[in-house]
């Protein structure tokens, strides 16, 4: 419970709220600097190369699906590779878990590319830390 309110912003905040209230520079106990950059993207995204990359490196992300956060946990995706070393990804299902479950195991979701609608999603939030 303390862990929630003090680390999940209130449900029902808008994608852009969110990214205001976690950006910015902050002190750690030990002293140091440590910055938060709140990388948003308004709507479904476009491109999914930042979203892979982010999974990868073990960063999950913030969707918000239907009006409401997700934590964005993993992903399916066809990927074609082009001549000339292109390539493109193409999501087929994003695997949520929803932060503010409280009875029991999260409740875990997929928004699955042939089912659902795109239209749907608000919004990705990405934070980046880094020391200062």
């Amino acid at each position: 419970q303390f862990a929630r309110r003090r680390y999940l912003p209130e449900p029902g905040l808008a994608p852009p709220d969110v990214a205001r209230l976690v950006a910015g520079d902050y002190i750690l106990d030990d002293g140091r600097r440590l910055r938060l950059e709140a990388r948003l993207v308004q709507g479904a995204p476009t491109t999914l190369d930042n979203i892979i990359v982010a999974l990868h490196r073990g960063r999950p992300l913030l969707l918000w699906w239907k009006g409401h956060a997700h934590l964005l946990y993993g992903i399916a995706y066809y990927e074609y590779l082009y001549p000339m070393g292109m390539r493109r990804f193409e999501a087929r299902e994003l695997k949520l878990a929803d932060p503010y479950y409280s009875s029991g195991p999260r409740q875990m979701k997929s928004f699955v590319k042939e089912r659902d609608d795109p239209a749907q999603i608000d919004g990705l939030l990405d934070v980046v830390a880094s020391f200062q």
